[in-house]
């Protein structure tokens, strides 16, 4: 048998907040990841461009190489 984590939640701060510092989050998310595909749902909050930016990044770095994301009913898929 082999377990694997593959869900993860994504929480989004304004500048100068954090996790550490138990700051409030301004968005939030659920992410799984199955072999190099991020599939994202449930978005609440606001995203800007430097967050997607930034979170693109991060999803490059641990080997994914594309984002399915659940929006208002419709799949979205984007490349990393």
């Amino acid at each position: 048998m082999h377990l694997e984590p593959v869900t993860y939640v994504l929480r989004l701060y304004a500048p100068g907040d954090s996790y550490e510092a138990g700051s409030r989050y301004i968005a939030s998310a659920t992410m799984q990841i199955t072999g190099t595909d991020a599939h994202i749902s449930g978005l609440s909050g606001s995203l800007s461009v430097r967050h997607y930016r930034e979170f693109l990044r991060q999803l490059a770095g641990m080997g994914c190489t594309a984002m399915v994301a659940a929006r208002r009913g419709e799949l979205r898929f984007k490349k990393i």
